[in-house]
């Protein structure tokens, strides 16, 4: 099973460094602090939703 990982930071992280890590599928999403709950489940549920129709 694969995994997702959505990283998030309380820091502004370099553009660069990021696209690099979601090309290469080291995460699949990258949120900066502050986030609200609400968002943060809507978020994670896309997450879950778009890797099971990529399995189906």
């Amino acid at each position: 099973m694969e995994q997702k990982i959505i990283l998030i930071s309380a820091y502004d992280l370099d553009d660069t460094l990021v696209r690099g890590l979601e090309e290469n599928n080291f995460i699949s999403k990258y949120i900066e602090k502050s986030i609200h709950l609400a968002n943060l489940i809507d978020l994670v549920a896309d997450t879950i939703s778009k890797t099971a129709l990529l399995l189906s």
